[in-house]
């Protein structure tokens, strides 16, 4: 009998699309208990401290290991996480349409940001080629 987990996937045409130009906006409240939430994902991982990257630009990437570090740890859910990334999307212009090798140097970077180990358990990446958008029929009617 087939096994079935949530598997959260967070979709990126290019590598801009990691760091949006804020990080987590939260009230003082809700921050310190976002920031506690992440210090417990950070301990799960095995990641190191860093210097406020987890609720600075990489707050999204954070937030994502935090949904998996709750759904298998808290709630007892084998849920995995991938980063589906595309590859050359031919939507974007050529300077921002992204190869494989240009996935791994930012991967890796924004991995070295976040103090990950060098394999987090239960994450993933998947390289999609990116596709170009169909077109649109015209209404001549």
């Amino acid at each position: 009998m087939a096994s079935t987990a949530p598997l959260l996937i967070e979709g990126k045409s290019h590598p801009g699309e990691l760091r949006p130009t804020r990080g987590c906006d939260a009230t003082s409240e809700s921050f310190e208990k976002i920031e506690d939430a992440l210090a417990k994902t950070r301990e799960w991982i095995g990641a190191e401290e860093t210097d406020h990257t987890w609720t600075g630009p990489l707050y999204q990437t954070a937030n994502r290991f935090a949904y998996l570090y709750f759904l298998r740890t808290c709630l007892g859910i084998k849920a995995w996480l991938a980063h589906r990334l595309f590859v050359s999307d031919p939507t974007h212009p050529p300077t921002r349409a992204t190869t494989e090798e240009q996935w791994e140097v930012i991967l890796d970077s924004t991995s070295v940001e976040l103090g990950l180990p060098p394999t987090v358990e239960h994450y993933s990446h998947l390289y999609l080629p990116g596709l170009p958008r169909p077109s649109t029929p015209s209404v001549t009617e």
